[in-house]
């Protein structure tokens, strides 16, 4: 019997199933099974495949790892000012989901 939510019909599954996509955790297999059985199967970031696609992109864009690092630079310093002299305690930091240095939860 499929449940029906707004996760169902965003994304056309049968059940309110989400494999969340970890890093050298959750391969193809487990995503495809968790597919297979009417959820959302994700995939996750971390192998070697990802490496070599970064590293031409970085070939690509010679520019592009200094500019990734100053922005998570320039991220750290706003969250700590605002934490510290703003008064903000929640941050809602949305990206790809994967743990980084200096991640906003990690820095606040």
């Amino acid at each position: 019997m499929a449940i029906r939510t707004l996760l169902t019909e965003l994304f056309q599954v049968a059940h309110p199933l989400v494999l969340a996509p970890m890093g050298g955790v959750s391969g193809g297999a487990l995503a495809a099974a968790v597919s297979e059985a009417g959820g959302l199967g994700l995939v996750g970031g971390g192998y070697e495949s990802d490496r070599v696609a970064a590293e031409k992109v970085l070939a690509l864009v010679p520019g592009l790892r200094r500019s990734a690092l100053e922005n998570r630079r320039f991220l750290r310093r706003v969250v700590r000012l605002l934490a510290a002299e703003a008064g903000v305690s929640q941050f809602l930091d949305i990206g790809v989901g994967l743990l980084t240095q200096g991640a906003v939860l990690t820095t606040s």
